[in-house]
Formats: structure tokens, sequence, C-alpha cells
């Protein structure tokens, strides 16, 4: 995946690389095993990349879309957790519910 782009500081061009990936990933239901799996890890990793570089362009209701969509994924996730919280906490201080 293009994690260079957020290394970099390209979040702009970086937003479009994964919403490519999610938008590939999330109607290719037909998978099934391993293939399954991978295309789910996939599409947590887009997610997960795709909310920090929202938290960097401070797109708060955006960041707070993709780490719902990541934590729709895996509830347990650490890093969606985290990220949700960070989002969460910009809201409040800004007064935006998300």
């Amino acid at each position: 995946m293009k994690v260079f782009l957020l290394q970099a500081g390209k979040y702009k061009i970086a937003v479009r690389y994964y919403k490519r990936i999610v938008d590939y990933l999330k109607n290719e239901e037909s998978m099934k095993g391993e293939d399954a799996e991978k295309r789910k890890a996939l599409l947590l990793a887009a997610h997960l990349n795709l909310a920090m570089c929202y938290l960097k362009l401070s797109e708060d209701l955006d960041a707070c879309q993709s780490c719902g969509e990541a934590l729709a994924l895996d509830p347990k996730n650490e890093k969606g957790l985290f990220r949700r919280g960070m989002v969460c906490s910009y809201c409040a201080r800004c007064r935006v519910s998300c």
C-alpha cells in the first residue's frame, strides 16, 4: 500500500489511493477462505490509514467515519479505537458531534 505517502506527509494524495483500495475491495465479497481474510486485512489497513490522513488534514468527520468502518471490520482493533478517541477529543474541543 501507499504508506510512503503517509510518511512523506502527502495526505491528500494518500487519501485518493486508500479510497481507491476501499472502493475496489468493498464490492469484492465473493472471496472465500484465505482470500477473504486478506481482503478484510487490506480493507482494515486502508480504513485506518484513511483515518490517519483525515486526522492530519483536520477532516474530523471523515476520520470518524473511517474509524467506524475499520471498527466494523474489527471491533477490538487498537489503532481504530485510539484514532476514534483522538477524533472524539478533537470534536469535543470544537463542540462538534462525530
